[in-house]
């Protein structure tokens, strides 16, 4: 392959396919057009491919240069004029406004500065911002008069008195904000820094004393009662004097009462709106003067009295399971009787006891020198072993996931080196590690060492079985004759 036609564009190569009447399938890449270039005559290709790129270059040559034509003539007549259009695009420079949870002044801040930097006329501005807001506030503009919706000025202000958040939500924002996955801390720090601002913009604080003022207010608003807050809601978020709320939260303590909201209830806790909660005897107290003036007897009013007191009465914990008074339900001893009973099984196999029923998969083995029965599990991709029979220089430190079959989640399980002798053989494999607890007494062999055991017994003892002529001859000279259907016929061993 050419340097000519490996430097050759794609475009360049189709062109000359065409042609050569070469058929190219859809979706061809440039390697594989290459290569049905080169089935013609290669000089031929390479000449006329020199040709068309040249060619397709001095035509870009020539589109630039009337481009650049055409372009100083624009510029020349739009400065003869007064005015400069320019090319540049705001949409390309700036992201569409989200009217979701997002400063309008902010963005409109940002627009004129882009604006400023791309050289645009004032007059042009309103036409570019439309291109950047949502379709609803597009038609918030389009109901404004012409002459209104061509000025900037107007525009923005209908904006601002739209969608700008309030001096509240600003401190909220301010307060709540989190940093995003995806910007860093400088970022992070310019949004609080212009929640605040704005915070503190929209209260008309401009000076230090009054942002000291606002800070205190902030705190005192903080430990104000709920119920209170609710009393000056309609100017709560525009207070940012600490001595003017004070004033109002001592006008409001003064006409409610501050003994009011000093005052506890009979268990030693003042409630949220400082009330104190009526207690049922002085809500009996109150009946009582209704039920007198209606004029009932006094045994309805001492049995009224009696059901009352039993009711305020501090009731003695008992138990719930028997009724008795000196334990509570968790010590019952009826209870613990009920837990003890034996739990059913599930797919339990009853009639043959569970030994007798493993005793055929079974058989008696050495595991790390030690005597026990050796489980054959079909259903085990891995051994397992009891931790009391491993030291802890057997841990290799690999680790190893079980799944079981009633459980959701796999459990992780360290893995030891097992010396294992049994009928089958002496191998030595690796077993997972379960706890102490879950011990039943016996060695459970999986599948993978059982694959160990059936490797090694299906070896082949490979034997040289290669005579050569003269070992034939020597041995038939010391044989003597025999009938020709004796003889026997020794064939090479060939391995598995």
């Amino acid at each position: 392959m050419t340097a000519e036609l490996t430097s050759a564009k794609k475009e360049d190569l189709e062109v000359l396919a065409e042609e050569l009447g070469v058929e190219v399938p859809e979706g061809t890449s440039r390697v594989p057009l290459q290569k049905l270039l080169l089935e013609h005559d290669p000089e031929f290709v390479n000449a006329r491919i020199c040709f068309i790129v040249d060619e397709r270059i001095e035509m870009e040559k020539e589109q630039s240069r009337r481009e650049f034509e055409l372009e100083k003539l624009r510029i020349t007549t739009s400065q003869s004029s007064g005015s400069v259009k320019t090319k540049i695009e705001l949409r390309h420079l700036i992201n569409k406004f989200e009217e979701r949870d997002n400063d309008i002044s902010l963005y409109l801040q940002l627009f004129e500065r882009q604006a400023k930097w791309a050289q645009i006329d004032k007059k042009d501005w309103v036409c570019h911002l439309l291109a950047l807001l949502p379709y609803d506030i597009t038609q918030l503009i389009a109901r404004e008069r012409t002459d209104k919706a061509e000025d900037y000025e107007h525009v923005k202000s209908l904006l601002l008195k739209k969608f700008k958040l309030s001096p509240e939500k600003f401190r909220q924002k301010f307060v709540k904000h989190q940093r995003r996955i995806e910007s860093n801390w400088t970022d992070f720090a310019y949004e609080l820094e212009n929640y605040f601002r704005e915070w503190i913009t929209g209260l008309g604080v401009h000076t230090f004393e009054q942002l000291i003022g606002l800070m205190a207010t902030d705190q005192i608003k903080r430990r104000v009662p709920a119920d209170i807050q609710d009393h000056f809601i309609d100017e709560w978020s525009n207070i940012i004097s600490a001595n003017e709320l004070c004033k109002k939260l001592d006008a409001y303590e003064e006409v409610r009462g501050k003994s009011v909201l000093r005052k506890k209830d009979q268990h030693g806790k003042r409630t949220e709106s400082g009330l104190k909660t009526k207690t049922t005897s002085e809500m009996k107290a109150e009946s009582g003067d209704k039920w007198r003036s209606q004029g009932l007897s006094q045994s309805i009013h001492r049995r009224m009295d009696r059901a009352e007191d039993v009711l305020e009465r501090r009731r003695k914990p008992q138990c719930y399971e028997c009724g008795s008074f000196q334990h509570l339900r968790p010590q019952c001893p009826k209870l613990k009787k009920k837990t003890e009973e034996p739990l059913a099984r599930v797919n339990h196999v009853g009639g043959v006891k569970e030994n007798e029923f493993l005793l055929p998969f079974t058989s008696t083995g050495l595991v790390n020198g030690v005597k026990m029965p050796i489980l054959r599990d079909t259903g085990a991709s891995i051994d397992i072993i009891s931790r009391k029979y491993i030291t802890p220089e057997m841990l290799t430190g690999e680790h190893v996931w079980v799944q079981q079959p009633l459980d959701v989640a796999p459990i992780c399980l360290p893995l030891a080196e097992i010396e294992l002798s049994c009928d089958k053989g002496h191998i030595i494999t690796k077993a997972a590690v379960v706890r102490e607890e879950l011990d039943q007494g016996r060695y459970l062999l999986g599948n993978r060492t059982a694959c160990l055991f059936e490797d090694k017994s299906n070896m082949v003892c490979h034997l040289n079985a290669v005579q050569t002529r003269r070992q034939r001859q020597l041995k038939e000279q010391s044989k003597t004759p025999e009938p020709e259907a004796q003889l026997e016929i020794v064939h090479d061993e060939k391995s598995d």
